[in-house]
């Protein structure tokens, strides 16, 4: 009993520790985001966007705990990153190692600081659930590619417990299509002694925001491994056949990371 009420001070304290560090990173990083967008031309709003996104990213990571290990190419120029889906910490990590606007649920919009940090850093939403909404998202996509801009989207269309890959929905991959932009897939692997990623990392089923971030944040020793594929050129295929091309690859990526040469 002892043993436990040990361990779960330890993991509160923790949490409580890493949390501050979050918030403050946010809230300090945000100020200096809306400052230096202030001071922009309009040409550089977007660009001094992805820049302080990255920042407060790598500096979330820190204060989160994740240990990140980088495998394969950096993606480059207007290209969709297609990575599989978890939970919110892979928005943090991806950030943090590859400069991207993200295309996210309606939903995380009003989540509290993530959703107000990802709004006013122009990121993209989508309401999956409405045609029209689709459309207008997939425009806006078009656009930032057609710019030269990277852009994250979750294919998946949810998170899932991390057990699998889910089909790859092909609706959203229309807008590198049109502009001839790489799908880059992306592979997200999180690990850790003890964790059941399921629950911990996982962020699906009926999870609450605060009761798993509070878990999340108390974990030690988690690692995450995002592996980037070779960029895969959208031409002569349809949107069904690049999103099982593309998904395939996902799998794959995921798959190699538990050769034995990995040490798992």
């Amino acid at each position: 009993m002892a043993d436990k009420q040990k361990t779960s001070l330890r993991h509160s304290l923790r949490t409580l520790l890493r949390l501050c560090g979050v918030m403050f990173v946010m809230v300090s990083h945000f100020f200096l985001f809306l400052l230096s967008r202030a001071v922009a031309s309009k040409s550089r709003v977007l660009p001094v966007s992805l820049l302080w996104t990255q920042r407060w990213a790598r500096w979330c990571v820190r204060a989160a705990g994740y240990t990140v290990t980088v495998k394969g190419p950096l993606p480059k120029g207007n290209c969709l990153l297609a990575p599989n889906h978890v939970g919110y910490g892979d928005i943090i990590v991806l950030a943090s190692v590859a400069p991207c606007f993200f295309v996210a649920k309606s939903e995380v919009a009003g989540w509290p600081l993530i959703g107000w940090v990802m709004a006013k850093g122009n990121h993209l939403f989508v309401d999956r659930r409405k045609a029209k909404a689709m459309r207008q998202t997939a425009k806006r996509v078009q656009a930032r590619l057609g710019d030269g801009y990277p852009v994250c989207v979750f294919l998946e269309g949810t998170s899932s417990g991390g057990g699998t890959v889910l089909p790859f929905r092909p609706s959203l991959l229309q807008p590198a299509i049109d502009v001839q932009a790489p799908v880059v897939p992306v592979a997200l692997l999180w690990e850790g002694a003890g964790i059941d990623i399921a629950e911990d990392v996982a962020y699906w089923k009926d999870h609450h925001f605060a009761t798993h971030i509070w878990r999340h944040l108390g974990l030690s020793e988690l690692q995450v491994t995002v592996s980037f594929g070779e960029p895969i050129l959208p031409a002569g295929r349809t949107r069904k056949e690049l999103a099982e091309t593309v998904r395939d690859e996902v799998v794959r990526l995921l798959a190699s990371q538990y050769m034995p040469a990995s040490g798992r």
